[in-house]
């Protein structure tokens, strides 16, 4: 798969920007994700301690979410639902090989993304989304 380019990133993030003017699109977008990604989702629970509390969990699901709108929007099509070998697979791999394979992503989460640990539970959620993208 070729990387998503910096531009439809910018264009969801824009989209997204938009968005928030609704006060249940945030909450909206994280019950669709939580839906649809039910064990990624149970994976970035599972650091809530790491994370420091829910509310960091449902900022790690709200950029998950806008991470695989990138994706879903590249392929033209949904993701499907990872797995916890998908997740597994990729937990060791990190920036590098996030950079090496979706540089436009890895950028977003560079920008958006302060907490390392938050920024760790999304490169694999990234790395995992675009290894499945490629089965």
């Amino acid at each position: 798969m070729k990387p998503i380019e910096e531009k439809l990133v910018q264009s969801v993030v824009e989209e997204t920007s938009s968005s928030m003017k609704d006060p249940k699109f945030a909450t909206n977008a994280i019950d669709a994700w939580v839906r649809t990604q039910p064990n990624a989702s149970r994976y970035v629970a599972a650091h809530a301690k790491e994370l420091g509390g829910a509310e960091h969990v449902v900022t790690t699901l709200f950029h998950a979410d806008l991470i695989t709108k990138c994706f879903s929007r590249h392929l033209g099509r949904r993701v499907r639902s990872l797995t916890y070998a998908h997740l597994d697979g990729v937990a060791r791999s990190g920036q590098d090989a996030l950079q090496q394979a979706q540089p436009a992503v890895l950028d977003y989460i560079v920008a958006n993304v302060e907490m390392p640990v938050m920024k760790r539970l999304l490169i694999t959620i990234a790395l995992a989304i675009d290894g499945l993208s490629k089965a």
